[in-house]
């Protein structure tokens, strides 16, 4: 559960599939880790006209010493389509360094999308 290493399900099907589910992504970078773009895993919506459901957002799992940045870390769920197609769940996040020197003043997303109420967590540890 702390450390996820799980893809996101694929939304339900309507009458075309629904979006897939984000991706594993493990990070393991002994020295310093600086993150100034986009790290995502993210579910794909779904297919419009098709009332299917979104994907689910996948896994990130960061292991590193220090950890900095202006970046963004995001793996939430893609959008259902239609009266039926649920939006797909947030996925997770998992960061552990080795020291307390956090300097990341970015942002995270592990929420889920449209017609989801579903939202999952970020965590941080030292290791």
């Amino acid at each position: 559960m702390f450390k996820p290493t799980a893809y996101g399900s694929s939304g339900c099907p309507g009458s075309k599939s629904g979006g897939h589910g984000g991706g594993i992504l493990l990070i393991n970078i002994g020295g310093h880790f600086q993150l100034d773009g986009l790290l995502e895993s993210s579910g794909q919506p779904a297919s419009a006209g098709s009332n299917a459901g979104g994907g689910s957002g996948g896994s990130i799992l960061v292991y590193t010493e220090r950890f900095s940045g202006h970046g963004v870390i995001r793996v939430d769920g893609g959008n259902g389509d239609g009266v039926n197609g649920g939006g797909g769940a947030g996925g997770r996040i998992a960061l552990y360094t080795s020291s307390q020197r956090i300097a990341f003043v970015g942002h995270y997303s592990a929420t889920g999308n449209f017609r989801s109420f579903l939202k999952s967590h970020f965590t941080f540890d030292t290791f």
